[in-house]
């Protein structure tokens, strides 16, 4: 397959940092790292590729090198030759951003100058948040609330996994929706919850199951990413069922999410947590439709590192149309170069 990119030389004794999420040293230099968004369950002391990779490096001596480009690729720090900085991708742009400072701070400072500065998050944000794997009903919710102010625990916020929308761990995702015979009175849990100083925060995923309850609106609404063809939805099988998934890119798409999230916050729920969201799953014989003047449609690979970033665009413009004075909340396990404009917060599961 051939690859674009770009070669720089290295000098001697030259540090460096950067790459995104990677469980290595601080010195990355003699490493090939892929560029390739992809959760690593059960890793130990080392990890060369996880959820938010960045095509970017900071040097020792004072710059960062951005590749702008969304494919899937690798960064090559000096490890194939211990003087070369390689860049390389299947496809998209062939673009660098050179980015010089003084000293680091200085340096962070024209980094966010260029790919934008994270916006203020709610003040409860900084405050302690209950969440486990996971909360399987509106009782255990409200009872474990409160056990935490019987045991005087600050607690600002509660995180509903996966339980939320349906009982079972497989066959739901995609509901979008509370599970009526768990979760009966949404609003009233909300709102009891928010009279306690507490924050009602949910997971959702971009997969839509062929199994689930949104599965047929998901395709009338045309927000699932096509076949080779451009015109079916593309479905295959993964650990939660089979499934489509939707194509964030897309106009039509970015209209029905976005509404699943104002209908939330309606609801009095207070944040999102974007999960899976590399995607964990995206196949290679898929495509996306950009919305621009010319809908141009994308294979997977050109563009699946953008994917979490792009999901983060969506909902912080859901939110924040709902609200406009509102300050979104925002947990989200994959991004790109970039992605803190959204005011997204990372956060990993595995």
């Amino acid at each position: 397959m051939s690859k674009l990119g770009f070669r720089f030389r290295l000098q001697l004794g030259e540090l460096l940092m950067g790459g995104g999420e990677r469980v290595l040293g601080m010195n990355r230099r003699g490493h090939r790292l892929p560029l390739y968004n992809r959760a690593h369950y059960g890793y130990g002391t080392e990890s060369k590729q996880m959820n938010f990779s960045i095509p970017a490096v900071v040097s020792s001596r004072k710059y960062t090198l951005l590749f702008d480009n969304t494919a899937n690729g690798w960064m090559d720090l000096g490890h194939s030759q211990s003087n070369v900085l390689q860049f390389e991708a299947t496809g998209g742009r062939k673009a660098y951003v050179v980015i010089g400072g003084t000293t680091y701070p200085n340096l962070l400072q024209h980094y966010v100058g260029v790919t934008g500065k994270q916006p203020l998050p709610p003040r409860w944000a900084f405050g302690n948040h209950a969440s486990r794997f996971g909360y399987r009903n509106q009782n255990e919710v409200l009872e474990t609330i409160a056990l935490f102010r019987e045991k005087r625990i600050p607690v600002d916020s509660i995180i509903l996994d996966l339980y939320w929308f349906g009982a079972e761990i497989k066959g739901h995702m995609g509901n979008l929706d509370w599970d009526d015979n768990t979760f009966p009175a949404p609003e009233s849990m909300i709102s009891t919850l928010k009279q306690n100083g507490v924050n009602t925060v949910l997971i959702t995923e971009p997969f839509i199951l062929t199994s689930s309850k949104k599965w047929t609106e998901a395709n009338e609404n045309r927000a699932l990413a096509t076949d080779l063809g451009g015109k079916q939805t593309k479905t295959f099988d993964f650990f939660f069922g089979n499934t489509g998934l939707i194509d964030v890119f897309k106009a039509d798409a970015q209209v029905w999410f976005g509404n699943v999230y104002k209908r939330l916050a309606a609801q009095g729920v207070a944040g999102v947590w974007g999960d899976l969201g590399e995607p964990e799953v995206h196949p290679k014989d898929m495509l996306h439709t950009l919305s621009n003047a010319l809908n141009m449609q994308v294979t997977a690979d050109e563009i699946h590192n953008v994917y979490g970033h792009q999901w983060a665009d969506l909902v912080t413009t859901a939110l924040t149309e709902y609200d406009v004075n509102g300050r979104p909340f925002m947990i989200m396990r994959s991004g790109f170069a970039g992605s803190q404009r959204f005011g997204m917060i990372h956060g990993l599961a595995t």
